[in-house]
């Protein structure tokens, strides 16, 4: 984590409204909401001689529909008597599904400011191809922009090569990412980054190496870096945070590396399924006039066989948290009967299924409960 990681700008100004955006949500329709504010203490180390404390603040948002993603983050900093911040706003559009075929187009813009006048800034989009199984996936893509250290716009170009694993609460994504800034400095990072959630706990650990033959000669700056964090949620909307690590040097803004030890709390602004679910009372939603039954079959290593008769449609699709909410669209099987087979780990999910691309709704035989728009979601049970 560096000094500008401490201090997103646009977020400086969300701080004071995100409550405000995040209560009117609802309108825009979002299909899962997450928002949250961040109260930290961080010591700091970097360029190898400057020891820093500060406190910050660090507002986040994120709104995912089927298939787009919008989200915020950034943080203000108090060091001493100086300030910093800095923030970034990134976007992503889906394609529909081709089977586990899906192509995204993603950008973002970032940028920081210090109160000894530096500024900082970059606007990058990106194009991805992904390939997504029940538990595993992964993609390949790549684009450019440009990035602004404060005195001179350079163009960047980057690769964007990936990978994920998820089993229930575990996750691993591995990724590789070339870069070439200007034509002038040329290297790739290879990282690595696990998490896994137990009971109020949510643990994460993340690792990476950068390799390069064209790299200018900047204090602190290290070939391998890695940190760890913990969260673990007391209350159902306010978590102790910690991590502590180390941090790359960012060649495309000037920032140097360093080491980072934080402290702080969590206070969650948007409901998490797992309140959600609690709270909600249960009742019973039909999907759709078109769907007579809904269905799942168990099979052998955990493959779970979605079954649907809807006569009269032409398209059926069902997404839920184990998709990562993607949706996936189902084979039609003859007699007006749509199938799809995908191993999920045994456990407690929320779905929701649609036809003719029309509005998401419950499935039949499904409990319904309410996230904390009002809006339902189908609670899945697996054995």
């Amino acid at each position: 984590m560096s000094l500008h990681h401490l201090c997103p700008s646009g977020r400086l100004r969300a701080a004071g409204i995100l409550l405000c955006i995040t209560a009117a949500l609802h309108e825009a329709g979002a299909q899962r909401v997450t928002s949250a504010v961040d109260l930290q203490t961080t010591r700091l180390q970097y360029a190898d001689t400057v020891d820093a404390t500060a406190a910050g603040i660090s507002p986040s948002l994120r709104l995912d529909w089927d298939r787009a993603m919008l989200g915020a983050w950034g943080t203000y900093a108090q060091l001493g008597h100086a300030w910093s911040a800095d923030g970034s706003v990134g976007a992503s559009l889906f394609t529909p599904s081709a089977g586990p075929l899906s192509a995204e187009l993603a950008s973002t813009l970032g940028g920081s400011t210090h109160q000894d006048g530096t500024r900082t800034g970059s606007a990058i989009a990106l194009g991805r191809v992904h390939l997504d199984a029940a538990r595993a996936g992964a993609w390949i893509g790549g684009g450019g922009g440009s990035t602004w250290d404060g005195r001179t716009w350079r163009a960047l170009r980057e690769g964007d090569f990936g990978a994920w694993l998820s089993n229930g609460p575990a996750s691993l994504t591995i990724t590789a990412e070339p870069t070439v800034v200007d034509d002038t400095i040329r290297y790739a990072d290879l990282g690595a980054e696990a998490s896994l959630r137990t009971g109020i706990f949510e643990l994460g650990a993340v690792a990476g190496t950068r390799a390069g033959s064209r790299l200018p000669a900047l204090a602190s700056n290290p070939t391998t870096w890695g940190s760890v964090s913990a969260t673990a949620w007391l209350f159902p909307r306010v978590a102790l945070l910690a991590s502590a690590g180390t941090y790359p040097v960012d060649y495309t803004q000037g920032f140097p590396g360093g080491k980072f030890a934080s402290v702080g709390v969590r206070i969650a602004l948007s409901r998490r399924t797992s309140e959600t679910l609690a709270e909600s009372p249960l009742g019973a939603a039909p999907a759709s006039e078109d769907v007579t039954s809904f269905d799942i079959a168990s099979g052998a290593r955990g493959v779970r066989t979605f079954r649907v008769h809807a006569p009269g449609a032409r398209t059926v699709e069902i997404s839920g948290d184990f998709t990562q909410w993607q949706p996936r669209r189902l084979t039609p099987a003859g007699n007006g009967w749509y199938t799809i087979a995908m191993p999920i780990a045994s456990g407690t999910y929320q779905m929701n299924m649609r036809v003719n691309a029309g509005p998401w709704l419950v499935p039949p035989s499904l409990t319904s409960v309410r996230d904390e728009f009002g809006a339902s979601t189908g609670l899945l049970v697996l054995p």
